[in-house]
């Protein structure tokens, strides 16, 4: 049987909301006799599916409250997949162990976050609508650019985090992001660490190094690459749920490493942190899903300078 796409991303989301704790993937294979049979599905019946299938996953304890599941339902629907959003789950007691006092979340060790990223279809699939809704017909260029600010990315996540802060009340949610870091302070977060902890993207660490001609230490950057989407793809910030405690044995899963040589390793970084704005890093880990070229030069281009890169997008 051929599925309609909005059933399989029904099912896809409801097992996601079920498993969400445990960050486990599911596929499901039907078969039907009928080529004209519709599919319906409930989350009670998929619960006794699940149980019925005597997975392994099912060995530890899942909590399905009536929060968590408010949780759950609305980062699929916010943060969809399809929409160009991907979010992994941690504990903040094993992002707090690994990182420096100063970048560490002040929430008790068991609290649960999630650290949030988009991907390549983020920016044609979603972002582009975003801004063109927010568009009247007629309006200057100049007068949208005002309204929207100098930085429409930075405009569209604050919004949608406000967004899912407010649909989940009275569920306490904290989002905490760190768009335009200052060099004469630390981030509010280290979202790469958020990555890597959560599972989400390997964090390649730099070693210390030391410039040739002047003797100074390097400020070099690590980099966090995506087993998916190498570089083409960016962290936006993370959400706390002071109230959601995660059991004792969660463990978050492990990050995939895709540079599998040292001398891989030290050229990715080296791309990243000397020649930045050519992109070449981004293809580090062999990619199998990248950004547009309209987006390489968007997001190569400083914030304010960006508007002219996308004005045909409000041309009739």
């Amino acid at each position: 049987m051929l599925l309609n796409s909005s059933f399989c991303c029904s099912v896809y989301r409801e097992l996601s909301v079920l498993m969400a704790p445990f960050s486990t993937a599911i596929h499901l294979y039907f078969a039907s006799t009928s080529s004209s049979s519709t599919g319906h599905i409930t989350r009670s019946s998929l619960r006794r599916f699940i149980q019925r299938t005597g997975a392994a996953f099912f060995s530890s304890h899942i909590s399905f409250s009536s929060d968590e599941s408010k949780i759950f339902d609305t980062l699929h629907e916010l943060l969809a997949e399809c929409d160009g959003f991907e979010w992994h789950h941690f504990k903040v007691g094993s992002y707090n162990a690994v990182v420096q006092k100063g970048v560490q979340l002040r929430f008790d060790d068991d609290v649960m976050a999630v650290v949030v990223l988009n991907t390549p279809s983020f920016f044609e699939n979603t972002y582009k609508k975003w801004l063109q809704k927010q568009y009247k017909s007629g309006e200057s260029m100049e007068t949208f650019m005002k309204k929207i600010g100098s930085n429409p990315i930075r405009s569209f996540f604050l919004s949608r985090f406000a967004q899912i802060e407010n649909r989940l009340l009275p569920i306490r949610a904290v989002s905490i992001c760190d768009f335009e870091p200052l060099h004469d302070r630390l981030p509010l977060v280290s979202l790469p660490v958020c990555g890597h902890i959560s599972g989400a993207a390997y964090f390649y660490r730099v070693k210390e190094a030391t410039d040739p001609i002047t003797g100074k230490k390097k400020l070099h950057m690590g980099l966090s690459l995506h087993p998916k989407y190498g570089g083409h793809f960016s962290f936006r910030g993370v959400i706390v749920f002071p109230d959601v405690r995660l059991p004792a044995t969660y463990k978050e899963k492990l990050p995939l490493k895709t540079l599998d040589t040292e001398e891989k390793i030290d050229e990715a970084l080296e791309l990243f942190n000397e020649h930045y704005y050519d992109n070449r890093y981004r293809n580090c880990g062999n990619p199998v899903e990248t950004y547009s070229e309209l987006q390489l030069k968007y997001f190569s281009t400083p914030p304010e300078q960006r508007w002219p890169l996308i004005a045909h997008w409000f041309r009739s």
